[in-house]
């Protein structure tokens, strides 16, 4: 069924959820000497709209790389899961509404209580918006014929469709014969790269590429790791999207599993992976509102009501990548870097702000290094680093107070270890920043119209500071053409002090 091209957002905002829990070894797992890592990813698995709010729930996917007690072998891991769910209160909401949430895991700590059982504490921070149709907020009176009429307009960025839902990556990774085969899967990362879109009428393409990396135990003891991109191209049916509308898809890895398969000659060699993307998908219009801002009625006297409103108007849209470059020096207390298992990125703390001809950014990239060493007791270790970064972008039309929207993501991050063991990092993020701000604007809602009590064939007038053309028609009820045709006017343009006869 065909959607309106005229949607807004009725209500968003952003709720921190707490998720706790223990985790117990399994008997099959050796004991905890010390954790080397714990990360952890979320997937809202189900959402909806109820009376007077809104509910979601989801999983806590936790993965825990350890050191074990014991001499068999040099890393071990735990995997485990927590299911949440939340409601948030926030007033009447029309049934076809439509509900947008994105999840993250924004802090994971644990405490290691024995060698057998871990204490979770993570917080989960969910965005949600809630979309519907788009209110006429002008609502202005039938202006008659006959009317003069200066007309006003402003530009809004609304919603010409949005959706979101979930597909499927599968693929592949088979490790190198000159490597030593696989006996259990430590650790799976994913990231997306290289995002494409493209709006076609109907449809909205997205192609990109799935950069998985997968940590394992080799068969002697050691640890390994192998790693390989997947494309994709996903096409979504967004039913009333344009070609010329702008469109944002936000990808996310939700979750992702993988399992050990033997080749050809019996060997553990073959990885299958099985990647769950979450994609919200939105296409943005611009629509140019019109309305009547002054009028009166030739040859009678006009009394005009006024309404104010409030509208929400588009001020402007960047869309730029910004590449950064740093060096990351481990810390001198940690085991030295042998090979680099994955390097991962993220972006907090972001802040926008903008000002007149300008907005500055501010943010912080949380970079999570984890790396072999040379120790097989530790084979694995990792640390972080917080680098602060702050951007600047020209907008002519930015002002300062102006509210700001943003979508901002690392769309390609490369790195490599140069001579003295540093690490130097290459990012490129992208940015979608869409600028809008309230304005009030005077509606006309109702006009009074009676016969002029005065009658004078012609009136000299002498104009005063602030006069234009329009006010004084306005002012004698002639037209604006009457006034340039008696006085051999050429312009629109008054001076102050400027003779003028007017038509009665």
């Amino acid at each position: 069924m065909e959607q309106e091209r005229c949607l807004e957002i009725l209500y968003e905002g952003k709720e921190r959820i707490a998720v706790e829990g223990d985790i117990i070894v399994p008997d099959v797992k050796a004991d905890v000497l010390k954790v080397l890592q714990v990360d952890a990813s979320c997937h809202i698995t189900d959402k909806g709209i109820t009376s007077g709010g809104i509910f979601l729930e989801g999983i806590l996917n936790v993965n825990i790389l350890y050191i074990p007690d014991g001499e068999d072998e040099s890393t071990g891991c735990i995997k485990a899961s927590f299911d949440f769910r939340d409601r948030f209160e926030l007033g009447d909401i029309d049934d076809s509404a439509k509900l947008a949430i994105s999840s993250d895991v924004i802090k994971i700590d644990f405490t290691l209580l024995n060698s057998r059982k871990l204490a979770i504490k993570s917080a989960v921070c969910v965005e949600y918006e809630v979309i519907g149709s788009k209110q006429n907020k002008i609502n202005q009176c039938e202006i008659g014929e006959g009317a003069e009429c200066i007309c006003d307009c402003f530009v809004e960025n609304a919603i010409a469709c949005n959706d979101d839902g979930e597909f499927i990556i599968q693929d592949s990774i088979e490790i190198p014969s000159t490597r030593v085969s696989a006996k259990e899967i430590l650790k799976t990362d994913a990231k997306i790269s290289n995002k494409e879109i493209k709006a076609v009428s109907g449809k909205v393409i997205v192609k990109g590429v799935v950069n998985v990396c997968v940590l394992y135990l080799t068969c002697d003891g050691g640890v390994d790791f192998c790693e390989s991109e997947f494309p994709f191209t996903e096409v979504f049916d967004l039913y009333n999207c344009d070609p010329n509308d702008e469109c944002s898809v936000k990808l996310s890895i939700c979750d992702i599993t993988s399992s050990l398969e033997p080749d050809s000659e019996s060997d553990m060699r073959i990885i299958n992976i099985e990647c769950l993307v979450g994609a919200s998908v939105r296409a943005n219009c611009y629509n140019e509102i019109n309305w009547t801002s002054d009028c009166y009625y030739v040859g009678k006297d006009t009394q005009l009501i006024y309404d104010e409103r409030e509208v929400n108007c588009f001020g402007g849209r960047i869309q730029q990548q910004k590449s950064i470059k740093e060096i990351i020096v481990p810390d001198t207390n940690l085991p030295p870097v042998m090979r680099i298992y994955n390097v991962i990125a993220e972006l907090d703390g972001t802040r926008m702000i903008s000002n007149n001809g300008e907005v500055d950014v501010e943010t912080r990239l949380k970079v999570y290094v984890l790396y072999l060493t040379d120790n097989k007791k530790c084979a694995v270790y990792s640390f972080k680093k917080d680098i602060p970064l702050s951007f600047n972008f020209s907008c002519d039309t930015a002002r300062e107070g102006m509210k700001v929207n943003y979508n901002c993501c690392i769309d390609h991050i490369s790195y490599n270890m140069n001579s003295m063991g540093e690490i130097e990092l290459r990012c490129i993020i992208d940015f979608d920043i869409c600028l809008g701000e309230k304005k009030k604007i005077r509606v006309i809602s109702d006009v009074n119209v009676c016969d002029k009590t005065d009658k004078n064939d012609i009136i000299i007038y002498f104009a005063k500071d602030g006069d234009t053309l329009w006010s004084v028609a306005k002012k004698y009820a002639v037209k604006v053409d009457d006034i340039c045709k008696i006085n051999s006017l050429e312009s629109d343009s008054v001076l102050t002090g400027q003779k003028l006869l007017i038509p009665c």
